[in-house]
């Protein structure tokens, strides 16, 4: 193994709408209007304008877990849609880092671009996902997530963190994937207080023994391992007014024993010594 993968945080994609009319999880259509969606829908009427959706244009990993959940909720539509802008392509249609172009729909480069749009004026009308961090700082509503159990439900410690329970972790300490994740228990899980849109963030870093990165030095291995554990420990307390939610215990524990491996350093703590 090359590096060494640590989770970080848990994070939550939302879909974002910066007219204040939250889409409960429906699909888009080519307009916001009376005709289409209704007071009885969201509690007041939507205007009449374009809807214009928002993706990512760059390589990103919010666009691989929001279309690995439609691939996996939503296949027929989504490989519907698959068929429609790459037209002779095989299905099924899997989950992809680059969202593809269509229609009126416009790429951002990063997250805070994709936000950035959304909440300007040249932004009415426009919706799109981007992780809930994001629409809190910059104070955009957010859609409500129709799950399992038939429940709309919004992203929240508690939400993301019972969706979460039912994500499959490697536990194997020797297997090249250690500590990754596998999200197929949280579509289908019933429970009605789950958000079913939720995943790990990830770090990769150096690791002991294997070719390094150039000028990685044992010194910034030493700074390195202390961001990390901070970030697992007291950084963890602080995760949900960032709209984030905290580690469970065994992913905790784990990510210590891999930095444990980061060349250079300094003082881990044991998991019931991480505060």
């Amino acid at each position: 193994m090359p590096e060494v993968v640590l989770p970080l945080t848990v994070r939550d994609l939302t879909a974002a709408d910066c007219r204040r009319a939250s889409g409960q999880g429906r699909p888009p259509t080519s307009r916001a209007s009376p005709g289409h969606w209704t007071a009885k829908d969201y509690g007041s009427t939507l205007p009449d304008l374009p809807i214009t959706p928002v993706f990512h244009s760059e390589g990103d990993g919010g666009t691989y877990f929001f279309t690995r959940w439609l691939a996996s909720v939503f296949p027929r539509q989504w490989n519907a849609f698959c068929d429609r802008v790459h037209p002779g392509i095989t299905p099924p249609c899997g989950p992809t880092e680059f969202y593809p172009q269509f229609g009126r729909a416009r790429g951002e480069n990063g997250a805070g671009n994709v936000v950035s749009y959304i909440a300007s004026r040249a932004g009415n009308g426009a919706i799109g996902y981007d992780e809930d961090s994001y629409a809190l700082l910059t104070r955009l509503p957010v859609a409500a997530l129709r799950n399992p159990a038939g429940k709309y439900v919004q992203p929240t410690d508690a939400s993301i963190g019972t969706a979460l329970t039912q994500a499959v972790i490697n536990e194997d300490a020797g297997s090249r994937n250690f500590l990754q994740q596998n999200l197929t228990k949280l579509y289908s899980y019933q429970n009605p207080g789950s958000y079913p849109l939720a995943s790990y963030s990830y770090l990769i870093v150096p690791r002991a023994g294997t070719t390094l990165p150039t000028n990685f030095t044992r010194a910034k291995g030493r700074t390195l391992s202390a961001f990390v554990v901070q970030a697992l420990c007291q950084g963890q307390q602080q995760l949900g007014q960032l709209g984030y939610a905290s580690l469970p215990g065994n992913l905790v524990s784990g990510e210590l024993i891999q930095a444990e491996h980061i060349p250079g350093h300094g003082p881990i703590p044991s998991p019931s010594q991480c505060q």
